[in-house]
């Protein structure tokens, strides 16, 4: 669906048209107002770009849980079926390596970290800013905290490809211990 509205390239032409003229001062601010209230391929993308990465997210923390219910792992009364606490578990038992692993490599990826920080800003800004500007091609993340600029699409991607592996990987560590419990 994201790149089916990347693909309308009069109408981000037009947008990339309104941002530069917004920031030449060239348009009114009744002008400013009335394009970013109407719905536009920019709150498109955003929204599904928005929607895309949080599910993303959520699918470790629903591993974690998938995990944690599998080898029985009670969490105490404060804590919470996170990766954290999974993690712990996981460290705790000399069995649990290979799955540990898998977890590590899903979370340790820098486009992981990359991903976790999106999200967490998104939450804070309800939609994550993407800039159509007319040096790239491409939409991009907007730079925040210690990140640069990113590539929409080639990180969409990244993270879809590297999430989907590694979490097929972990569920088949996860089924190995679950079946050698029996």
């Amino acid at each position: 669906q994201i790149c089916d509205l990347l693909m309308n390239k009069d109408e981000i032409h037009q947008i990339v048209q309104m941002n530069l003229q917004i920031q030449l001062g060239a348009r009114k601010r009744e002008e400013i107002l009335d394009f970013y209230s109407q719905r536009n391929i920019c709150s498109d993308i955003s929204a599904n770009v928005y929607g895309f990465v949080q599910s993303k997210h959520a699918v470790i923390d629903m591993l974690c849980y998938v995990i944690c219910l599998a080898l029985d792992y009670k969490p105490e009364e404060k804590e919470f079926r996170n990766l954290a606490f999974t993690k712990k578990k996981l460290r705790s038992a000399d069995n649990t390596r290979p799955l540990k692993i898998e977890l590590d490599k899903i979370c340790g990826d820098s486009n992981f970290k990359y991903l976790r920080e999106l999200t967490n800003a998104a939450k804070h800004q309800r939609l994550i800013e993407i800039t159509f500007d007319h040096t790239s091609a491409n939409p991009q993340f907007k730079a925040f905290d210690d990140f640069q600029k990113k590539d929409v699409l080639k990180f969409l991607n990244q993270i879809h490809d590297s999430n989907g592996k590694y979490l097929i990987e972990a569920l088949k560590e996860l089924d190995i211990l679950v079946q050698a419990c029996k």
